[in-house]
């Protein structure tokens, strides 16, 4: 028996044929293991940062700020 590990994501259809670590992610078709959501949101920040106002949004402290939204 496989074991799928704790905050792990296995998509609908997938096939377990392997353990899924802790945060990772099983997706595609066929299945195959993905950077988990913990590596993704890692990698946020600097990807934010290729957007037109991606410092702005990184200057945030937050995921809302009525007083920042104008500027954005």
């Amino acid at each position: 028996m496989k074991q799928i590990g704790l905050v792990a994501i296995a998509v609908a259809d997938a096939l377990v044929t392997k353990d899924v670590a802790e945060g990772g992610l099983l997706a595609a078709s066929p299945p195959r293991l993905t950077p988990g959501s913990s590596t993704r949101v890692k990698k946020l920040p600097a990807q934010t940062q290729t957007l037109p106002k991606g410092d702005l949004i990184n200057s945030r402290d937050g995921s809302f700020d009525p007083e920042m939204e104008p500027q954005l």
